[in-house]
């Protein structure tokens, strides 16, 4: 609904870069005029609580006020992203999404998977990298600190593995699709079946805490789907069934379909997050929710976002530095 008539332009408004440029499209079309920029005091606050969550100190608020150069904020921001804190700030952020937790006398991999978060953001390994790590995650907690994700959910180890790969990495919520097909939706049954087809043949030890886990030549679970009265057969989201030979762990294949350019959802959902810590709120709201009937408030601008941070190898610093470096 707009707000006013249409802009033909935006007095002042100077854009950065191209989240600048759709965003003032997109007031121009509802006739809202921005905020003013706001002042150093207030940015140098924002951007330090965001990136490294706590506040600025006296001397590098001080630093900061009297810089006078014209690429001040940009400067800080590349600061923040260098820091120890920032891999620490983002690696509580995502261990609360990935259920990082030392429930069930798993004290030392929780430590280790959380270890493991923040050396790959402070080394800002690939995206798709990291997600490989936890949901293809194989081994002993020593050498593959994110089978703690697995050990967490070890009470619904099929069920619960396949709503969160969707919601968490994908922007999908697929748990209603396991008993029906959602009338005014795409996904159904076959497709939450089909991507639980990824996860039946994960299998694990029967001594430590958290256990060995490891990908089984053959099915360790005993669930059925009940459109075919069988195990669960590998199927990609709205996409073709998937055939692996005993010796393969279909837990690779499924990354590497998330990873792929062409895949909707998986960069939208992560870029789409970043927006919602950095702005408040998603461009989907809630952030995790990427559905046809929940469209994005600016679809352009996501697009754009998504395709950047693909274009970029999935180089998460790179989306944050445009996010915050904006006006």
């Amino acid at each position: 609904v707009p707000y006013g008539p249409a802009l033909n332009e935006i007095p002042g408004f100077q854009p950065v870069n191209f989240i600048d440029e759709l965003a003032a499209a997109k007031w121009k079309k509802l006739g809202i005029l921005p905020s003013a920029t706001c002042d150093d005091a207030t940015y140098l606050r924002r951007v330090t609580v965001d990136l490294i969550g706590r506040i600025p100190t006296v001397e590098e608020t001080k630093a900061f006020l009297e810089d006078t150069t014209a690429d001040k904020r940009t400067k800080l921001v590349d600061r923040l992203l260098q820091l120890p804190e920032y891999a620490s700030f983002f690696a509580m952020r995502w261990g609360t999404i990935l259920r990082n937790s030392n429930l069930a006398g798993a004290d030392q991999a929780a430590y280790a998977f959380q270890g493991w978060m923040k050396d790959m953001i402070a080394r800002n390994r690939p995206y798709d990298e990291f997600v490989r790590g936890v949901v293809a995650a194989s081994g002993e907690w020593q050498d593959a600190p994110a089978i703690n994700w697995y050990w967490q959910m070890r009470d619904d180890q099929l069920h619960q593995v396949t709503s969160d790969t969707a919601q968490v990495f994908l922007g999908v919520r697929l748990q209603c699709a396991r008993c029906h097909h959602h009338p005014y939706e795409r996904w159904g049954q076959d497709d939450y079946y089909g991507l639980a087809g990824f996860f039946t043949r994960l299998g694990r030890k029967s001594f430590g805490q958290p256990p060995p886990y490891f990908a089984s030549p053959t099915p360790t679970t005993g669930e059925k789907n009940p459109l075919t009265d069988k195990v669960p057969e590998p199927k990609y989201p709205d996409g073709p069934e998937a055939k692996f030979t005993p010796e393969d762990d279909p837990r690779h294949a499924l990354v590497d379909w998330m990873a792929k350019p062409e895949n909707p959802f998986f960069s939208r959902v992560l870029v789409n997050r970043f927006w919602g810590h950095f702005f408040g709120r998603g461009i989907v709201h809630d952030i995790d929710d990427i559905r046809e009937t929940n469209p994005p408030s600016n679809a352009a601008l996501l697009d754009a976002l998504a395709k950047e941070f693909r274009d970029h190898k999935f180089d998460m610093k790179h989306m944050v530095r445009l996010m915050v470096t904006s006006r």
